[in-house]
C-alpha cells in the first residue's frame, strides 16, 4: 500500500489515508469526484509552476491568459468540455472557422512566433538595432505587443478593432483597455477571459479581423525579408484572398494548440 499512501500524499489527501472512514463512508460518485479534483488541481500547480519557471515571454503569456478555472457551459464547444479545467479544454477561438488567416495570426501571436522584427532579428542573428520596426519612424523594437497596440501604420485599423474592443468590455462590465497597463491591454486583446464569453467571442473576431489587415498591409516587408534572407515566413497569409480563406495551403488543422 506505499504507492497508495504516496500517491494521498502528493495530492494533498494524506488525511485520508491517516483515517480511512473519510473514503469508505463517502458514496462511491463522491468519491472519485474528490480524486479527480485532487488529482486534476495537482497537475494543474505543477504545469503553472513549470510556466512560472519558464523565462520566455510567451510562456508568460500562457500562463496569465489561459483560463485555469473549470469550463462553464457557455464557453464550452464541446458539450463534455463542461465542467472540466481549462488546462484539458481548448480555447474557443481556436474553433473560429470565419477567420482563417486572422486566427492562425492570431495562435502566432500567442505562441510568441510571429515574424515580426524582433523575431527576424533574433532568429537571423542580426544586431538588435536591425529588429526595429519598418513601418513607422517611433525607432521601437517590432513585436507583437507594438503590432497591436501602438504603430501608427495600423492605426486606422486599430481604431475600428479597439471601438469594438471597448464595446465588449463594457457590455461584460469589465475596465477600459486603454486604462489597463499596456502588458494587461495586450492579454485582452490576445485572449484573457472577461467573464463574458459572448464579450471574449466580439473581442477575439475585432482582433483576428485587425492582425489579418495590419499583416496584409505589411505585406511588402515580409515578402523583402524572405527573398532576402531565405525565409518562408506567413507565405499563407500573403497569399491570402480578402475573405480570409487561403489558396493552396491544405485545410487549416482543427484544435490545435
Amino acid at each position: 500500500m506505499g504507492t497508495t499512501r504516496d500517491l494521498l500524499v502528493k495530492h494533498g489527501m494524506y488525511s485520508h489515508w491517516l483515517d480511512p472512514k473519510l473514503c469508505t463512508l463517502q458514496e462511491k460518485g463522491d468519491w472519485k469526484e474528490l480524486v479527480y479534483e485532487a488529482v486534476e488541481g495537482a497537475e494543474d500547480g505543477a504545469l503553472r509552476a513549470r510556466f512560472a519557471a519558464m523565462t520566455g515571454a510567451s510562456a508568460a503569456r500562457y500562463a496569465r491568459v489561459k483560463n485555469w478555472d473549470k469550463t462553464e457551459s457557455e464557453f464550452a464547444v464541446l458539450s463534455g468540455e463542461t465542467g472540466r479545467r481549462g488546462a484539458q479544454v481548448i480555447e474557443p477561438y481556436l474553433d473560429d472557422r470565419a477567420e482563417h488567416v486572422g486566427t492562425r495570426l492570431k495562435l502566432m501571436c500567442r505562441l510568441g512566433c510571429l515574424p515580426t522584427m524582433e523575431r527576424v532579428a533574433r532568429e537571423e542573428k542580426l544586431p538588435p538595432r536591425e529588429g526595429q520596426c519598418r513601418l513607422c519612424s517611433m525607432g521601437a523594437v517590432e513585436t507583437t505587443d507594438h503590432l497591436l497596440l501602438a504603430c501608427p501604420t495600423h492605426d486606422r485599423h486599430r481604431k475600428k478593432m479597439l471601438a469594438g474592443v471597448e464595446a465588449a468590455l463594457a457590455s461584460a462590465w469589465r475596465p477600459e483597455l486603454m486604462g489597463m497597463p499596456e502588458t494587461e491591454q495586450a492579454d485582452t486583446l490576445l485572449g484573457k477571459s472577461t467573464g463574458a464569453a459572448c464579450s471574449d467571442d466580439t473581442i477575439n473576431k475585432h482582433v483576428t479581423r485587425f492582425l489579418k489587415k495590419a499583416w496584409r498591409g505589411r505585406k511588402w516587408l515580409t515578402s523583402t525579408l524572405n527573398d532576402s534572407l531565405g525565409r518562408d515566413d506567413t507565405t499563407w497569409a500573403l497569399r491570402a484572398h480578402g475573405d480570409g480563406r487561403c489558396k493552396a495551403t491544405g485545410p487549416t488543422p482543427r484544435r490545435s494548440r
